[in-house]
């Protein structure tokens, strides 16, 4: 193995594609739940997230669900400035002490000098990507409704 490029410098781009994916996913799984519930979609993974968190518990969406979900959304909105960087940016491979780390320099967020940046290790973007499926695949639960109160005795 050539030392100057190591096998992350390689591996980089692929966990970048996998991230995306796997954001792509969690936002697909926002949607799907959307719908399920007869709510409309926005353009915006941002106003799906905010429609979602405003759902009141319902018989057919528990307290205990739309619990979960709001944590599982929080979580999600959280990646959101991650997900912009990845890909909004072009991605540099660096060696930071002996590590190849990526680089992702958003266009949207560039000084007039120099080079602002998200800075990150292979392992660091394969924690996200994780989480992010982790997401995706909770918010994808099907919902089920609520038991139904016992009958007042008489």
């Amino acid at each position: 193995m050539n030392p100057v490029f190591p096998a992350a410098h390689f591996e980089l781009p692929i966990a970048r594609s996998d991230f995306i994916d796997a954001h792509n996913a969690a936002d697909a799984a926002v949607r799907r739940l959307l719908a399920v519930l007869n709510i409309g979609q926005k353009q915006l993974l941002s106003q799906n997230i905010d429609t979602l968190e405003k759902v009141a518990a319902n018989p057919q969406y528990s307290k205990q669900r739309k619990a979960k979900v709001d944590i599982l959304l929080a979580e999600l909105r959280g990646f959101q400035a991650v997900r912009c960087d990845i890909v909004h940016g072009r991605m540099e491979v660096l060696m930071v002490d002996g590590s190849a780390q990526a680089l992702f320099g958003n266009v949207q967020r560039q000084p007039p000098v120099g080079v602002c940046g998200l800075l990150l290790t292979l392992e660091q973007i394969k924690g996200c990507t994780a989480r992010l499926s982790h997401i995706a695949i909770e918010l994808s639960r099907p919902l089920v409704p609520a038991p139904p109160k016992p009958a007042a005795s008489e």
